[in-house]
């Protein structure tokens, strides 16, 4: 996400272990804030997206938000996807009349493809995709995992960026134009205890 600055943020050595979801909901009051003030005094011209479709997966909190309203302040139309219908609500009512909801779970292939008609149907175009959902929360030890448990994760996090991104793919090649942005995180390059699964996908 290198063109699009000021949306990382920092927090005191010590702070940034532990509960994940207190990370979160860190991220998420600073960079709300900083994107409503934002949008708030960057004026048409200075806009480096506008008009232009986005859609973000996981956007119901945490980074996904963060990058939803991000891409708001910046002119985009935001399609707020998240596995919760109220977190996608909440989220897509916080931006404005410019964000819609589109709930569904990213590992289900008629979901995806419901999620994505809906898109089209109402903003009529797509040209930016963030494959960002993913599950982290269901940690376990690796003697006692087993196949469902696996595919749980897997499931979400690297089939759903490949359903998504097929999905996406087969518009943006018809329309000419389109980004895919796939989201990752140190667990592509280090292992962590409890979290095979997260860390493979």
């Amino acid at each position: 996400m290198a063109a699009l600055p000021d949306s990382n943020y920092s927090l005191s050595p010590g702070k940034n272990k532990g509960n994940s979801a207190h990370n979160i909901q860190i991220y998420d009051s600073v960079a709300h804030r900083r994107c409503l003030l934002a949008s708030k005094n960057m004026s048409p011209q200075a806009q480096r997206f506008p008009n232009q479709v986005v859609v973000v997966t996981g956007a119901g909190h945490g980074i996904g938000r963060a990058i939803a309203e991000r891409f708001a302040a910046e002119g985009a139309r935001i399609a707020v996807n998240d596995v919760s219908a109220a977190r996608a609500s909440e989220v897509a009512a916080a931006i404005g009349p410019n964000a819609l909801p589109v709930p569904a779970d990213v590992s289900s292939k008629a979901a995806v493809e419901l999620m994505f008609d809906q898109v089209l149907a109402h903003f009529g175009r797509l040209d930016v995709l963030v494959n960002n959902a993913g599950n982290i929360h269901a940690a376990r030890h690796f003697l006692e995992a087993d196949e469902a448990w696996w595919d749980q994760l897997v499931d979400v996090n690297l089939k759903g960026s490949f359903l998504c991104a097929h999905r996406a793919a087969h518009h943006m090649a018809r329309q000419r134009a389109g980004v895919i942005i796939n989201m990752s995180s140190g667990g592509a390059t280090k292992a962590h205890r409890g979290n095979v699964a997260y860390d493979a996908s």
